[in-house]
């Protein structure tokens, strides 16, 4: 198992908004995921997701993990929004996976 992981890509111009991609070249699925950590929309960070995204990426997944805007710096409806920025910055990337099998990890309520 060969975990390729990169760190801190800008998904927004605003400079704050970064997220890391996890992925196993040698045991893809094609499908993506977006791991949305949690935190209650006023804590956390997306640090916290390495292993689960790791392990994720160990199954053969694309895996997306954003930091968002949370409170105070990102009241409703920043968080939603970052996750549009995050889905249409992932759709543009030129990451190999099925644009067809991608979409929010079911653990987290909000990112669909």
């Amino acid at each position: 198992m060969s975990i390729s992981t990169t760190t801190d890509i800008a998904y927004s111009s605003d400079g704050v908004s970064k997220l890391d991609v996890y992925y196993d070249p040698d045991h893809a699925n094609g499908a993506a995921v977006i791991d949305i950590h949690g935190g209650g929309w006023f804590r956390g960070s997306k640090d916290k997701d390495a292993d689960w995204a790791s392990r994720l990426a160990a199954e053969g997944y694309l895996v997306v993990v954003p930091e968002y805007h949370d409170v105070p710096d990102g009241y409703y409806p920043a968080p939603l929004e970052d996750m549009d920025h995050v889905w249409q910055w992932l759709q543009a990337s030129d990451l190999t996976f099925d644009r067809h099998r991608s979409g929010p990890s079911a653990r987290r309520p909000v990112g669909t």
